[in-house]
């Protein structure tokens, strides 16, 4: 660095050439700067030309033909949500209700009527193509084909506000002359879609034709301004005839071939989803109770299924939620489920929170549910005896855990509704106490049986060594092997016939469990072959 400092000492000649070295040694440094810049470029434009020449050869080796699933065939009248913009739902909702207005579909589950087959030929008598339709619909000095009187849309409706499914339109008396004097230039006498034709075809092209312009004309006067129609939207025919198809011909097409096949069945269905998700909310409301109660965890298991729960019908006179007995739940269960609904009760008055909009009520007569699908892996006494015995014993262990209960019995609940000490305790000291009167009803010979076949392989596999060779023992001495090994079989002969799942199971409750076998004339004995089983 001497060579480039500054030197006060030195004379102006010097500087000067110091100065012009200096200067000619950045200029070379510039130019090799450049020369490699100019080599970068060149590489890659190089690599990209090769990539361009020579694809990757991984993508051959690498690619394999997938098995990959074939995409979901798609209605070409079926519209996404993300085909269009995000604020057209509003109007598409508006149009859905001016569909439904104009079809008669005023109520929730209203199904789409079909049009007369005489007034289809009488509409084909007089239009032979599409071109005439429209014409006739835009002109405004053509006479009407038949007399706005003759029209059955809309005669009983009066101006003002009409509900439409869950919508509210106000609509005023000259829109409804409008839509009369519509479709009496059409000589359309009642406004039905036919589903079972295609989508294009002339009739239904007139009443697609008839519904977005009489929907453009009602929309702008303000009558869906409750639903937020956009004027915009309104007059943007590409979006309402997409919107009109997906209604029509997807939705309710869909409905009718649902209703042809078996009439009843959509509100049915609709029925059900409604007491579905009524169920989730009542169990999502007992669960998260419980919870925050700190329920020992037998009830937290019971409470976690949604089928558990009771489905309640809604009674509109007496405007309340009817409660249904599930036919496999047992009173005992019943009686759990009714405390913790009081319980409930009790908790929102003292904080002072509303309870549902209508209350749920016991009937005097028991209502029955009709739903069969009972949860899987309960305590034992969840389910009635009679119910439980029905069951096939191939499967009963399948159904229910037998060696687990979690429920008081009714006679030992005091009358007054108090909490009983005993739903705290723990699982294992609940079981001891009282799995042996609770399940005395309850037919457990599929146990004895499996208990038999295990024997029986048992014995099996120690013949084995009979026919062969002779298994020496080793260190006969050792008095210590030998209490190991008493140890040991005395520990398998206690464990025998024991649940896998229930290490809890003690001698005390495995007696209970054979009494229990007795009592329902199931018995076992020994004749030198295995235990048998008998009944």
């Amino acid at each position: 660095m001497a060579g480039y400092g500054y030197n006060p000492f030195s004379t102006g000649n010097s500087r000067d050439i110091e100065i012009t070295n200096l200067q000619n040694l950045i200029s070379s440094r510039d130019e090799v700067i450049n020369l490699l810049l100019q080599k970068v470029e060149a590489l890659e434009k190089s690599t990209i030309k090769a990539k361009e020449k020579n694809p990757s050869p991984t993508n051959h080796h690498s690619k394999r033909p997938s098995a990959s699933t074939p995409p979901i065939k798609r209605s070409p009248v079926q519209m996404l949500m993300c085909e269009v913009p995000e604020d057209f739902i509003h109007t598409k909702e508006a149009l859905y209700a001016h569909i439904r207005l104009l079809w008669g579909m005023l109520e929730k589950d209203s199904l789409p009527p079909s049009p007369d087959r005489l007034l289809l030929k009488e509409f084909y008598g007089r239009f032979s193509n599409n071109e005439q339709v429209v014409n006739v619909a835009q002109s405004n000095t053509g006479a009407n084909l038949i007399s706005e009187k003759e029209v059955k849309t809309l005669r009983d409706a009066r101006a003002g506000r009409i509900k439409v499914g869950k919508h509210i339109i106000h609509l005023e008396e000259f829109y409804i002359l409008y839509i009369h004097s519509m479709l009496a230039k059409l000589g359309i006498r009642l406004w039905a879609p036919d589903l079972e034709e295609a989508p294009d075809s002339l009739y239904n092209e007139a009443c697609r034709t008839a519904a977005l312009m009489t929907f453009r004309q009602v929309s702008s006067s303000g009558a869906y301004k409750y639903i937020r129609a956009s004027l915009a939207y309104c007059n943007n025919l590409q979006l309402l005839k997409m919107a009109y198809d997906h209604f029509v011909h997807y939705l309710m097409a869909e409905v009718h071939k649902v209703e042809n096949k078996e009439a009843g069945k959509t509100v049915r269905d609709k029925d059900k989803r409604v007491v579905q998700k009524r169920r989730q909310r009542l169990r999502t409301r007992r669960y998260k109770f419980a919870i925050a109660s700190n329920f020992p965890k037998r009830y937290l298991k019971v409470l976690e299924d949604v089928n558990a729960h009771s489905d309640d019908e809604f009674d509109s006179i007496l405007e309340v939620y009817v409660i249904k007995n599930l036919p496999y739940r047992s009173e005992s269960a019943n009686s759990f489920f009714r405390n913790l609904d009081n319980k409930m009760k009790q908790a929102n008055k003292l904080a002072r929170q509303k309870s549902q909009k209508y209350p749920r009520c016991q009937p005097s007569k028991p209502i029955f549910s009709e739903i069969g699908k009972a949860p899987f892996g309960m305590p034992v006494d969840f389910y009635t005896p009679e119910w439980f015995n029905n069951q096939d014993y191939t499967i009963r262990s399948l159904v229910a855990k037998t060696r687990s209960v979690a429920f008081i019995p009714i006679q030992d609940l005091s009358n007054d509704l108090k909490p009983n000490e005993d739903e705290k305790i723990s699982d294992k000291a609940f079981n001891k106490k009282y799995w042996a009167s609770v399940t005395r009803p309850y037919d457990f010979y599929h146990e004895v049986i499996h208990s038999s076949d295990e024997e029986e392989s048992n014995d099996e596999n120690s013949n084995e060594f009979s026919d062969g060779d002779v298994v020496e023992p080793q260190n006969c001495n050792d008095d210590s092997d030998e209490e190991d090994t008493k140890s040991e079989d005395s520990e398998e002969i206690q464990n025998k016939g024991k649940s896998k799942w229930t290490p809890d199971f003690d001698e005390e409750m495995e007696d209970a469990f054979q009494e229990n076998n007795k009592a329902n004339g199931k018995h076992s004995f020994d004749d030198g072959f295995g235990p048998q089983v008998w009944g």
